[in-house]
């Protein structure tokens, strides 16, 4: 059954929602295909293109305006619906969601939509809950206890009647498995069914984010199983490419032990490059269908926490034989792409290969080569120098061509967690970003490019990394917070990523320049894989894909058994690519809500670390800019350390002040003192929330 068809059915042809008998018969098919036809229906109401209403009747949303998705909820308790066919968001107020928890799917009517605004909607019927358990610290009432989430996004304790037999004492984080949702009378009901530890424990907070998010602890027995059948030593057969002789290296960060790109580079006689970018040959080892592809597919990506690493593929692949250390043979995938001395591409090759690293560098080496010339790191790899020069000049080269084309080019300070001996935090310093990251980011982008390209030319089935145009809505929001700074966002008919790129050039250097690159990242849509080809927005590319990591990113696994599938000559009938195409958008809905997940789980350990380490300096004072107003106060970010927080209009005990909408600023009703943002200050740390991961703040003075 072709979705393709199904849609069209009940868009064009439908006169009202539809049961499956009634589609079956409107549609002409026999009675036996109900079945098949069920399936495609069910996986349509998951991905958001049809809804279910009572009486199991089937529709598209447009024409019932309603709108299914995933609901955000703020800590302070209004939320967003984001919808799953993509577009604007809408607003849900907080009697909205007294019967709802963050991530729900749900269906939402709108009901309020005014020019300039966001739409508002309610809900109105509850489709699948996120949660079936609960993560958090445990207390008691009396004889009744209960739990408050780790995650602020969860806004309602749980009740709990039952520890189910566990030995917990209060305080310690627990989780709790939900018997009874929420409604609008009372809150959620559960029972512990695991004591996760004491609090104060090394490691727990670690451990309550793996939990909370249901990230997976061990690789199943037969997963396992399956990767010891490979033996250590490498054969390489006689199809592919013999690279041994070639220069080839990694450069990777200090405490990487997955490495799964390496590169080379030689000159030509016609004065430009021939770049070879060497990608572990994953798919050589994990094959479809097969008990290490399945559960690559259900982690989808590697997650990285700052004392541990939960990854894609079990130690002995990903550490191992897929890992390009140095000299020893690994099997490897090659884009060789040949450029002129200008940096424009010539010419290319997509091919199997073998290679042997020559040295495994790291960020910083390479940094003291080209950029100190440290002479000890220098005479250690003298054979690498020239080539590490010549790449740098082609790199540089690559960006320069790419942000002429209209790429933009984010450069936001990222915090790096340093933990002691023991787990425990010990500061938080800027994330290093130096010439050699862009060296490697530079060929990523490159071989991506070309790999996506190619597989465009062929016009197959592909998976691309796609990034949509954003949201007029939300572009003229950040036009209008920019012009605080007295900025100008200069947007033309069509949005094109020049138009940021050159708000990006006038705030480079600036004080604020973090403040607004972080509002402009989110006007911006995330990026995420589809087999649609809409191109990449804020690389400014037609066509982009994910290659370059099938370590720890399953699509890239995926696009490497798609390029090797694309050298049959033969061509597939349309049923064939229909039913391929939809396979890969399975996947690539799959892997990009696994990246989410991913991401939050990363965000959130660095957030608890940073209430971590901030609760420990109570009453100190620190300098800080304005990055935000709101009614109910003013966000600030610390300047040096990459934490934000809150001074709440409740701790401004100076005035009663009033938030004025149109300029973005609070103004005292007595003294008439403005804030806006940009505002430079000077503030108390005056209470730490490390639950609800929240740092408030007071006005010690303004600076100016």
């Amino acid at each position: 059954m072709h979705k393709k068809q199904l849609l069209e059915f009940l868009e064009n042809k439908a006169q009202s929602p539809l049961t499956v008998a009634q589609i079956t018969k409107g549609m002409g098919l026999p009675k036996a295909s109900s079945k098949v036809l069920s399936r495609s229906i069910k996986q349509l109401v998951k991905e958001g293109a049809l809804i279910c209403v009572l009486g199991d009747r089937y529709g598209v949303p447009q024409r019932m305006d309603l709108i299914s998705g995933h609901v955000q909820i703020h800590q302070n308790g209004f939320g967003f619906l984001i919808p799953d066919k993509g577009g604007e968001d809408v607003f849900l107020n907080e009697r909205n969601l007294r019967e709802i928890m963050d991530g729900d799917k749900v269906i939402v009517q709108v009901e309020h939509w005014e020019k300039g605004r966001k739409r508002e909607g309610r809900v109105i019927r509850i489709v699948e809950r996120a949660h079936q358990k609960v993560v958090g610290r445990y207390e008691k009432d009396g004889k009744i206890g209960y739990v408050t989430p780790i995650d602020p996004k969860i806004n309602q304790d749980v009740i709990v009647y039952s520890t189910a037999g566990h030995k917990v004492r209060p305080s310690q984080l627990v989780v709790a498995e939900i018997v009874s949702y929420p409604t609008h009378q009372r809150n959620p009901e559960g029972k512990i069914i695991e004591v996760l530890g004491d609090s104060d424990t090394p490691g727990i907070d670690t451990e309550a984010i793996i939990c909370n998010y249901n990230l997976p602890r061990e690789f199943p027995p037969e997963v396992l199983a399956e990767a010891e059948e490979y033996p250590l030593e490498v054969e390489a057969e006689r199809r592919r490419r013999n690279l041994r002789d070639w220069i080839i290296f990694t450069i990777d960060g200090e405490r990487a032990r997955d490495f799964d790109d390496a590169v080379s580079l030689t000159r030509l006689e016609n004065g430009g490059w021939r770049l070879g970018v060497h990608i572990a040959d994953v798919s050589h080892y994990v094959h479809p269908g097969s008990a290490l592809d399945k559960e690559a597919y259900t982690r989808g990506t590697s997650v990285y926490f700052p004392d541990r690493v939960i990854p894609m593929l079990p130690e002995r692949l990903s550490n191992e034989l897929c890992s390009l250390k140095p000299n020893v043979d690994r099997l490897t995938f090659s884009a060789i792409m040949d450029y002129s001395a200008a940096g424009e591409l010539l010419d290319y090759e997509l091919v199997d290969s073998v290679i042997k690293s020559r040295a495994r560098l790291t960020y910083t080496e390479v940094k003291q080569m080209l950029a100190d010339n440290d002479p000890e790191v220098c005479a250690r790899y003298e054979p690498l120098v020239p080539t590490l020069q010549d790449m740098n000049q082609l790199a540089m080269l690559l960006k320069q061509r790419r942000i002429e084309a209209g790429g933009l080019d984010f450069d936001l300070p990222e915090p790096e967690i340093v933990l002691d001996l023991q787990g425990n935090i010990q500061d938080i310093i800027k994330q290093e970003r130096n010439l050699a990251h862009e060296l490697i980011e530079n060929f990523m982008l490159a071989a991506n490019t070309v790999v996506a390209t190619h597989m465009t030319k062929l016009n197959r089935p592909f998976i691309y990394r796609i990034h949509e145009v954003p949201d007029l809505m939300k572009l003229g929001e950040l036009t209008e917070f920019v012009r605080n700074f007295g900025y100008q966002l200069e947007l033309g008919k069509e949005v094109k990523p020049i138009h940021l790129q050159r708000l990006l050039q006038q705030i480079k250097d600036k004080p604020e320049v973090t403040t607004i690159t972080i509002n402009m990242l989110r006007s911006l849509k995330l990026a995420r894989y589809s087999p649609a080809n809409v191109g990449h927005f804020g690389l400014a590319m037609s066509d982009y894909t994910h290659f370059t990591s099938p370590i720890r990113r399953y699509p890239d696994l995926i696009v490497h058994r798609l390029l090797r599938g694309a050298r049959k000559k033969a061509q597939s009938d349309e049923a064939h690519i229909a039913t391929q195409t939809e396979h890969l958008n399975t996947i690539a809905i799959h892997s990009s809500l696994r990246e989410r997940i991913a991401e939050k789980a990363e965000r959130d350990i660095v957030s608890i670390k940073r209430t971590q380490f901030m609760a420990s300096k109570l009453g100190e004072e620190f300098a800080c800019i304005v990055c935000g107003i709101s009614p109910f106060g003013i966000f600030i970010e610390l300047e040096g350390l990459y934490v934000e927080g809150l001074i709440h209009v409740s701790n401004m005990r100076d005035d009663y002040y009033h938030f004025l909408e149109r300029e973005h600023v609070l103004v005292g009703e007595r003294t008439k003192q403005r804030y806006g943002i940009g505002d430079k200050l000077m503030v108390q740390i005056e209470r730490v929330n490390i639950d609800r991961r929240q740092i408030d703040f007071q006005i010690v003075k303004r600076l100016e």
